[in-house]
């Protein structure tokens, strides 16, 4: 309504064009706990287990049947011009998604 009020001749629509479906899993999910219990072997503490209020990729994995989380190394400014993670951080996080795998695999 404000820009059509600055241009009367504004003529505007709009559509969806892709619709994501919201991502969650149980926190009990035995996958959760998998990946819970590798970073506390290699962290030396459980992380939380916290929802996230942005959309991600996860979502269509999850979608798709495969058991999904989201785990990831420190930093700040994702999708900004300043982003960046912590180096330590990116190593340790290796570690636990790798211990993850291998107790998946088994």
């Amino acid at each position: 309504d404000a820009c059509r009020a600055a241009d009367p001749a504004l003529r505007a629509t709009a559509r969806i064009t892709l619709a994501r479906d919201p991502f969650e899993i149980d926190a009990a999910h035995p996958f959760v706990i998998l990946v819970r219990d590798a970073a506390a072997t290699v962290l030396g503490a459980s992380p939380a287990i916290e929802g996230l209020s942005f959309w991600a990729d996860s979502a269509f994995t999850a979608a798709a049947g495969i058991p999904t989380v989201l785990f990831g190394p420190a930093g700040e400014g994702a999708h900004a011009d300043d982003e960046w993670v912590s180096a330590r951080s990116l190593i340790a996080c290796a570690e636990v998604l790798t211990a993850a795998a291998r107790a998946f695999c088994r």
